[in-house]
């Protein structure tokens, strides 16, 4: 079984369980909207979504990479203020 294959499984599982959580517990969906709520609510806002995910990521590139690219290498090194 592929790589894929098993993360494609591993998904249907979660949000399986996710929602017999939701329905078998009887959540409200203030604590804890079920999937059809989320997926409903993300395709009715698409566009505003998509719009704001390039001002967050043009907003990490440009003050994010060199904390991200220190952290990820350990070679950052502090000034010292003697």
């Amino acid at each position: 079984m592929g790589r894929s294959t098993r993360a494609f499984i591993g998904a249907l599982i979660a949000f399986g369980l996710w929602w017999m959580v939701v329905t078998g517990f009887d959540i409200r969906p203030l604590f804890l909207p079920g999937p059809d709520d989320v997926v409903l609510a993300f395709s009715g806002r698409a566009s505003h979504l998509l719009e704001e995910t390039g001002v967050t990521l043009a907003q990490t590139a440009r003050a994010g990479r060199p904390s991200a690219s220190c952290a990820y290498r350990g070679r950052c090194r502090r000034s010292s203020s003697a």
